[in-house]
């Protein structure tokens, strides 16, 4: 299992915010204690950012005009965020080549929409993810090339951030328990 995970993603927080590097930081320190190895992300280009969201989504978080009572504008978040969705592009990357992959960052990456972002998340690093592997050469063989997002939480931003791709379908998958 390859990990993507950076120590800058536990830099930041805003007090008394659920979304916190609390979780990130314990689950690195147990897999760290385990013997894991883990792979340091590069941060993803906003021509990346592009493949899923609007420019005016980009330069509102590049440029921190914005407010959102759950995702907090806080100093370096464009960096942080552009960090995250890196870490799910590199994981995409060697998911692809049958390896299997984690990445371990933060901020998440699911709720924001092609124009909002929302629910903790900046952008979303699974639609980004996703967008870059569809432009990928080296993976022409996926079949149709097609791609299946899993989320365990929601995929409703995610297929909105693919409205206009019909080669997209986004998976809500929930526990039964």
């Amino acid at each position: 299992m390859q990990i993507i995970f950076s120590p800058q993603c536990l830099e930041y927080q805003s007090p008394g915010h659920p979304e916190s590097p609390i979780r990130v930081k314990a689950a690195y320190e147990f897999l760290k204690e385990k013997g894991f190895v883990f792979i340091e992300p590069k941060a993803c280009s906003e021509e990346d950012i592009l493949l899923a969201h609007s420019q005016e989504l980009l330069d509102v978080v590049k440029n921190g005009k914005f407010f959102d009572a759950d995702t907090p504008n806080l100093k370096g978040i464009f960096e942080y965020a552009c960090l995250a969705a890196g870490a799910a592009v590199e994981a995409q990357e060697i998911a692809l080549k049958r390896e299997n992959a984690f990445s371990l960052m933060r901020p998440p990456g699911h709720h924001a929409g092609r124009d909002t972002l929302g629910g903790f998340c900046y952008f979303n690093n699974i639609a980004i993810a996703i967008a870059k592997a569809l432009i990928n050469p080296d993976f022409a063989c996926l079949p149709a090339r097609q791609a299946i997002a899993k989320s365990a939480r929601r995929a409703d931003r995610l297929n909105g951030s693919f409205a206009f791709r019909v080669k997209i379908l986004g998976l809500i998958i929930r526990n039964a328990d």
